[in-house]
């Protein structure tokens, strides 16, 4: 008999989360095991690779309310939040007995208690970054995390994505030390046909990511500007949505127009990242970032700050001679781009993502056993 299966996030839109649940569907043996996926939002532009056995499940009784949460409209929002939240979620849960049920986001209040109350004889919840830089530096994050992180008594174990997150998160919650594990993602390489912008440059520099306060991308265009204040012939581009403005903001004050390039959204990025001569990764915190996994599968060296998730890459999986660690500030970074960019690290290396993947999957599996 097959096992039956329950995860949860929030929607499939692009993000780092959603890509790797990508993987991890796209990996799963289904003729061993069933698969229901609860989605908060059934949209996004990764909703057409979620393969065709796994069921898709919603807590909505009809197309209104579905509407109105995949609504961005100020009342639509006021609704949902009152309709789906920590306190109403057992009202839209239903009988279906499950031999595991998984958070998967792992931070979305409603998704955290629609699985912990979900019949399952066991319940697993990810740590996909550093909850503890988190606390440590946002008040509000502060406030909603010492008002929810109640919920993990509700689980067996919490899964956290890197050694390093687990070490942040026991520093968090010293009394989870015990039922705390790691379990690597399963990185989707999307091989597609999408179009990509052909890129040029006597040396390129990639980095990929949303524009967020988190991946710091202000200290790329900073190191850029004194790439091209010493001469170096360079071009940067970033791939990536998200708070576009104070980037375009230090392009224009740093006058590296013409050198320094947004791509905006790609959803053929490891075509791009091939391009390059190095990835530069400039986040204060991360999970396990995905697209380090892409850029060595590139075969393409990268430079990244030295920390959670970025340096378990470096010193658990990537292979020899592809990748830098600096420390998390201009200096650091800046000599460690100029050693990459003068040989210390190049593209000879092999990395071979799908025994990562396999090995991955079987970790997965034990995990799920009660």
């Amino acid at each position: 008999m097959k096992k039956k299966i329950l995860i949860g996030t929030v929607n499939m839109e692009i993000g780092g989360i959603e890509r790797t649940l990508i993987g991890l569907l796209k990996k799963i043996n289904y003729d061993l095991y069933d698969v229901d996926l609860l989605l908060l939002k059934t949209n996004g532009d990764f909703i057409d690779e979620i393969p065709k056995s796994v069921n898709i499940i919603t807590p909505y009784k009809n197309k209104t309310l579905e509407r109105i949460v995949n609504s961005r409209n100020i009342i639509c929002k006021i609704i949902k939040h009152t309709l789906f939240n920590y306190v109403t979620s057992k009202h839209w849960i239903n009988n279906k007995e499950y031999d595991c049920a998984i958070s998967y986001s792992g931070y979305y209040p409603f998704i955290d208690a629609f699985i912990a109350n979900t019949n399952a004889k066991k319940k697993l919840i990810w740590v996909h970054t550093d909850l503890r830089y988190l606390y440590n530096t946002d008040k509000l994050y502060k406030i909603r995390f010492n008002y929810t992180k109640n919920k993990y008594d509700k689980y067996d174990n919490v899964i956290c994505v890197s050694e390093s997150i687990k070490s942040e998160f026991i520093k968090l919650m010293p009394s989870l030390k015990d039922k705390t594990l790691v379990q690597w993602n399963i990185i989707d390489i999307n091989k597609n046909n999408k179009k990509y912008p052909k890129l040029d440059g006597e040396k390129i520099i990639v980095s990929v990511g949303r524009v967020c306060d988190q991946k710091r991308f202000d200290k790329l265009v900073f190191l850029h500007k004194k790439l091209i204040k010493n001469n170096i012939k360079v071009k940067t581009y970033l791939v990536g949505d998200g708070k576009l403005d104070d980037i375009k903001e230090l392009i224009k004050k740093y006058k590296v127009e013409d050198t320094f390039i947004l791509l905006g959204k790609q959803l053929n990025v490891e075509e791009i990242i091939k391009q390059a001569d190095l990835f530069v990764l400039t986040s204060d915190y991360e999970g396990l970032p995905t697209v380090l996994f892409e850029t060595l599968d590139a075969n393409v060296p990268f430079v990244g700050t030295n920390v959670t998730g970025v340096k378990d890459i470096v010193n658990y999986i990537a292979p020899k001679n592809s990748c830098l660690l600096a420390n998390n500030n201009i200096t650091s970074l800046y000599e460690k781009i100029i050693d990459a960019l003068n040989g210390k690290i190049n593209k000879n290396f092999k990395f071979n993502i799908e025994d990562y993947n396999d090995k991955c999957l079987k970790e997965f599996y034990k995990k799920m056993q009660k």
